[in-house]
């Protein structure tokens, strides 16, 4: 396994996602993610770069240039239009499920975009506001829900799920 086979799963499975899954998150192929970590498929700098903004790691770490200390040195170099903002977790869309706050990667978005946070959305019950299982939704912290809001609710500091504001009003 190379270098970079080695760093791409460490990554993946800090992500806890499953190859398919972290093909799908990169807009490849399982049968890539399956060769560039087992080493036996190059892979062009420019998928590297690709990759690593997705992921929110230094380039140069993930194909091996760099050692662990500047895993994160850099990233926000090469989108001096955006901030880099954490992933930390899941939340159900459906029943609550006990929240924690785990970096389980970065996203970029643009400066001016309202959001502190994003999370992974598990479950199906916001299709209908489509937002899928698998999606991330980005959270912007406040303590007050607008009128036509979808909310991340924290029920009893413990467990956490997204709810459109008029089912939150209704106690649901």
């Amino acid at each position: 396994m190379s270098l970079f086979g080695q760093r791409l799963t460490e990554v993946r499975e800090s992500l806890g996602m499953k190859q398919s899954q972290f093909a799908e998150y990169l807009s490849t192929s399982p049968a890539n993610i399956s060769r560039y970590e087992a080493g036996e498929m190059g892979v062009a700098l420019d998928t590297v770069a690709d990759i690593a903004r997705k992921v929110g790691v230094n380039p140069g770490w993930l194909i091996g240039w760099l050692d662990d200390e500047n895993k994160y040195l850099g990233i926000d170099a090469d989108n001096q239009n955006g901030k880099k903002i954490p992933i930390v977790g899941t939340i159900a869309a459906g029943s609550p499920i006990l929240a924690q706050e785990n970096i389980d990667g970065f996203d970029y978005v643009p400066h001016n975009f309202p959001a502190t946070f994003c999370l992974r959305v598990k479950g199906d019950s916001m299709k209908d506001a489509r937002i899928l299982d698998g999606d991330l939704v980005y959270i912007q912290q406040q303590d007050f829900i607008e009128h036509n809001e979808i909310a991340a609710v924290l029920i009893d500091n413990e467990e956490a799920t997204l709810k459109p504001e008029s089912n939150i009003l209704r106690n649901e």
